[in-house]
């Protein structure tokens, strides 16, 4: 085993030991520890130098590229006579304006099959050299995380280089994502302690180096300037920009690719107006409503809450804006309570251990857990004796009933109780963490709290019916 081979695998290690710590500050200095570890295989350029070498890479440049791109897809059928490219200021990223008028329902751009970097085009080649494809093909960690797989289709297109077809649609790909968190430093992402977007944060950047050290020998050949950046790199590019297309073989099957054009759209609250169409072999996408002339053309990323969409995208819709927010919590059971180690019991029966979805939802997490936080001796008897009518071989888990009307109140009074602490929580953590967080985690903390005060409000309003 070669020493690099063996320093990846120590990596692996520590990633694994990452995704199984408990603690939060843990799982934080163990992705230090990786990070130090790839630098030392690997080193990694000095970051005034990388911001020296995008310096050089000046507006004139960048137009240049842009209209190498405009020029691509034109001799592609992508015909730009609706829309146009455009920097928009107010993100500080690239996005697309309309050119002209566009009605509602109106098609304003359709990109054709083949400009897409999908997995499904990988995949189906049978070449003994597409390492890649074979991966796809045979290899069940890659096969069973799509965004993976569509992150190596990137790079293998990017290790060909000026031979590959999509290289003007490669250079236009932004280089950084500063947004991101999967980008942030250890301390930057502490500002994400106990949200949800802060557990996936830091699983994600915890499986990216499972990942690699999973890839990387298998690569090392064809591609030998694969290193760790470049592969988050294309992972960040795949989770940010990924979209399922029907495939070719099987229309009623979808896989992910990278679509030109697209995948430039910034989001915005609406309805879902892209379609793809089979007799052209087309994705057309239609104006979710109508938009005038020098406007954004903006589309519907779906009802994804801000977690998602800050740890997926890079950024989090205002508070009160986004109707899809929601917030993931554990409900934990009363320290005091003297049934406890019997309620504990049923909480593994019913699988309701680590963070659920804050609602009132009658056979959801949340209001299980809280009908067992707050069930008297009675009730707890009532729900044990539901609980040996349950089918022991079973694959669904059983479900905490209510005891009676008063019951179910009860454990709605007790889910407002938890929101109106963790809302206090978080408001204490914007307070003081005021100078110390990234803006874009200050937006996403007051998010959180106005979607917790609607759930408190319902609550209330629950219990006042």
């Amino acid at each position: 085993m070669s020493s690099v081979t063996q320093a990846l695998a120590e990596v692996q290690f520590e990633a694994a030991r990452g995704v199984r710590a408990a603690v939060w500050s843990e799982k934080l200095e163990i992705i230090d520890k990786c990070r130090a570890l790839v630098h030392k295989i690997e080193g990694t350029k000095d970051e005034k130098e990388e911001q020296e070498q995008e310096q050089q890479v000046n507006k004139d440049e960048e137009e240049k590229r842009m209209d190498a791109f405009r020029a691509w897809l034109g001799q592609n059928g992508v015909e730009l006579t609706s829309v146009d490219f455009a920097w928009i200021e107010e993100l500080g990223c690239n996005g697309v304006k309309c050119t002209r008028d566009v009605a509602e329902d109106e098609v304003a751009f359709a990109v054709p099959r083949k400009l897409m970097i999908s997995i499904e085009a990988v995949a189906r080649s049978q070449s003994k050299r597409n390492v890649v494809g074979e991966m796809l093909r045979t290899d069940g960690h890659v096969r069973r995380v799509p965004s993976l797989a569509l992150a190596l289709v990137l790079l293998a297109e990017v290790s060909r280089g000026e031979d590959s077809f999509f290289k003007p649609y490669l250079d236009i790909l932004p280089r950084k994502f500063p947004t991101l968190p999967m980008s942030w430093t250890t301390e930057e992402l502490d500002g994400l302690e106990g949200t949800e977007a802060g557990r996936q944060a830091v699983l994600r950047i915890l499986n990216s180096f499972m990942f690699y050290c999973h890839v990387e020998t298998r690569l090392r050949a064809s591609m030998p300037k694969l290193n760790y950046g470049l592969f988050l790199w294309a992972l960040e590019i795949a989770m940010t920009r990924q979209n399922p297309v029907p495939l070719e073989a099987d229309p009623s099957q979808h896989g992910l690719a990278l679509i030109p054009v697209f995948d430039m759209c910034n989001h915005d609250e609406g309805k879902h107006t892209a379609s793809f169409d089979m007799a052209s072999d087309m994705l057309e996408c239609a104006a979710m409503h109508a938009f005038a002339k020098g406007d954004e053309f903006r589309i519907f990323y779906g009802p994804r809450p801000n977690d998602t969409l800050l740890v997926y995208a890079g950024f989090c819709m205002p508070p009160g804006e986004n109707k899809h927010d929601v917030v993931m919590e554990q409900i934990n059971l009363r320290g005091d309570d003297p049934l406890l180690p019997l309620k504990l019991t049923l909480t593994s029966d019913a699988r309701l251990d680590g963070f659920s979805l804050l609602s009132l939802e009658p056979e959801g997490k949340a209001m299980q857990a809280a009908r067992l936080a707050v069930a008297t001796k009675d009730q707890t008897a009532q729900i044990l004796r539901a609980k040996q009518t349950h089918p022991k071989d079973s694959v669904k888990p059983f479900v905490i009933p209510a005891c009676s009307e008063e019951h179910d109140r009860e454990a709605t009074k007790y889910l407002g109780i938890i929101a109106q602490e963790v809302i206090e929580h978080r408001a204490k953590d914007i307070e003081a963490r005021r100078d110390r967080v990234k803006p874009l985690v200050a937006d996403y903390l007051k998010a959180q709290v106005a979607t917790l005060e609607d759930f408190v409000a319902k609550t209330k309003a629950n219990d006042s019916s």
